[in-house]
């Protein structure tokens, strides 16, 4: 029974790590996208 408990959380915390994992993922993916933004911006305005 213990067992069973453990691999119960253990799916738990996976599965909400993977919802975190994804929410970062979502973060991370607007956030690169803002920097190249402002480094081609940057390089534009350098003259290229």
């Amino acid at each position: 029974m213990q067992k069973a408990r453990a691999v119960a959380g253990l799916w738990g915390w996976v599965r909400g790590w993977r919802r975190v994992r994804r929410g970062l993922g979502l973060l991370w993916v607007c956030w690169g996208a803002d920097l190249g933004r402002a480094g081609r911006s940057a390089r534009l305005a350098d003259g290229g």
